[in-house]
């Protein structure tokens, strides 16, 4: 804290002390590293010029191989073994060297020695080379910091590793995808926010679990939300983060009396912000391991400005717009809940304890976080599209604003989404685009692998025949039937009934036969078999 608000030889001297006197604590070692690597909390060392002085660290050698390291330092309560003061015997023979310059030392009894002064550095560089030398044999088990030996022009020991890691990676990844860890505690052992990680997810073409996308646990959810008007809502760092991204803070705001996030959640997102922001104008540079093959990325300056004055601007807006409380943890958590404190960030679970201290509903966008809300403490949640029909229902929320809210969700690849031929419309008649990208996005949750198939049939019927019934132009209710009939194939083809409901379709339309005649030219064009 002292070396990020300005008082850097304050915090630097403090870290050394702790540091010199807890060389077998990991946490000390670690934390002194810290203090030094780039970023906005990080110190500079203070140069120690070409003679040896105070605060410096020698190493001399004698002429029979032995070498000696101290330190120089005038601080009376530092007591370590190596280090002596300025008026020290030893201090006064070295102090004013420089480099290679040689040293005797002649002793009251025995024989005059000879050194030669073989390096000098300050002593905050010192310790810290010392730590970040001897951490692999110190703490097998440390993480976050690696240390790499090759020859010259052979990095086949650096690949070996990126890629052992690059693997690791993906086992860690999968854990959301294939074993339904929330997307919090993932983020946390890959070491991200929630926010990059869930953008990483979508970045691989995978979905954020949402809901089940069931009937019943939509109405559920939906009955949490008008029980909560009278008492409030508490949003998880994700959930809040979308929230803000889609403009929903001020809808949030008059629907509930109280909107609430966690402290915790506000730091996660100052902690990503600190992060990605550049230090000087070079360009941060990566390697990494991923897909089968390695690769170097070089990400510019500005664009890292950019990002992080986009995260700003969100956490000001947060912090302005809605209640930041702090969360407590219980005295004696159950087992599950003290093996997921373990493993997650600190405040990982704060969201639920929130809700639970202030009597909040959750409102979490991760499937698997309510999940564990609902066994740790048998409290149970909703997502946003919930909040959002509620609102949408009680008239807080026109038609409009509700297409462009479910558009924000469908463009993050949140699933599962309710969508009835209204929405969708309403998508076409917004979407500018002349390629309706927009419903293009939405519509890809119709026909997905989990739809229940009359429901996905009705609700694209029912589209079909309201946008036909609009005063759009003809190419443009083409083309928006157009991508809704390659999404209704694609789940009529897995269940072999094309030609089944196809030919509904064609006999359902004829008393709109311009839609019946796109419908057969459709089919010509496609090659479909509807004899």
């Amino acid at each position: 804290m002292l070396v990020a608000f300005g008082q850097t030889e304050r915090g630097l001297s403090f870290g050394y002390d702790v540091a010199i006197k807890n060389r077998t604590d990991q946490r000390a070692v670690m934390l002194y590293i810290g203090l030094f690597l780039p970023g906005p909390t990080g110190g500079r060392i203070p140069s120690v010029g070409q003679t040896i002085g105070v605060d410096c660290w020698v190493k001399a050698e004698r002429t029979d191989g032995r070498v000696l390291t101290f330190v120089i330092d005038d601080d009376p309560n530092r007591n370590d073994p190596d280090h002596f003061r300025p008026d020290h015997h030893l201090s006064r023979l070295f102090i004013g060297q420089e480099k290679d310059a040689t040293v005797i030392l002649t002793p009251v009894i025995g024989t005059e020695e000879q050194w030669r002064v073989v390096e000098i550095k300050h002593k905050y560089l010192a310790l810290l080379h010392e730590f970040t030398e001897t951490l692999p044999s110190r703490f097998p088990d440390a993480k976050g910091f690696h240390r790499f030996e090759s020859q010259e022009g052979d990095v086949s020991s650096i690949l070996a590793e990126m890629k052992r890691l690059g693997e690791q990676d993906e086992q860690i990844f999968r854990h959301y995808v294939d074993d339904g860890y929330p997307l919090a505690l993932v983020a946390s052992l890959r070491g991200k926010s929630t926010v990059e990680f869930a953008g990483h997810v979508v970045s691989r073409g995978e979905i954020i679990r949402t809901c089940l996308g069931t009937n019943q646990e939509r109405n559920a959810a939906v009955r949490l939300v008008r029980a909560a008007r009278s008492r409030g809502i508490v949003l998880d760092t994700y959930t809040v983060w979308v929230a803000q991204q889609l403009s929903l803070l001020g809808l949030l705001k008059a629907l509930f009396p109280r909107v609430a996030v966690p402290r915790s959640s506000i730091d996660e997102l100052r902690e990503w912000q600190d992060r990605i922001e550049p230090e000087s104008d070079e360009p941060l540079m990566t390697m990494g391991y991923a897909n089968g093959q390695h690769f170097y990325e070089e990400i510019p300056a500005q664009r890292l400005r950019e990002g992080a004055a986009l995260i700003r601007r969100g956490i000001e807006a947060i912090c302005t717009e809605l209640e930041i409380l702090p969360a407590v943890a219980p005295a004696a958590p159950a087992a599950l809940e003290e093996k997921l404190l373990e493993m997650g960030r600190y405040g990982f679970l704060d969201p639920i304890y929130v809700s639970l201290a202030d009597n909040l509903l959750l409102v979490s966008e991760d499937l698997q976080y309510r999940v564990i809300a609902r066994e740790t403490h048998g409290r149970e949640g909703a997502w946003l599209q919930a909040v959002l029909m509620v609102a949408h229902e009680a008239g807080a929320l026109d038609r409009n604003a509700y297409a462009d809210a479910i558009y924000g969700l469908a463009a993050q690849k949140h699933s599962h989404l309710t969508l009835t031929a209204q929405n969708l419309l309403q998508i076409v008649v917004q979407d500018s685009a002349d390629n309706l990208e927009k419903l293009e996005v939405a519509g890809a949750f119709i026909g997905n692998e989990t739809a229940d198939p009359a429901s996905h049939i009705k609700v694209t019927w029912e589209f079909f025949v309201q946008v036909w019934n609009t005063d759009l132009p003809y190419l443009r209710k083409a083309k928006a039937t157009g991508i809704m009939l390659e999404r209704l194939l694609g789940m009529l083809a897995r269940l072999d009934l094309i030609k089944e409901v196809y030919l509904d379709l064609i006999r359902s339309s004829r008393d709109q036969p311009l839609l019946r005649q796109y419908l057969i030219a459709w089919a010509r064009g496609h090659f479909l078999d509807l004899k």
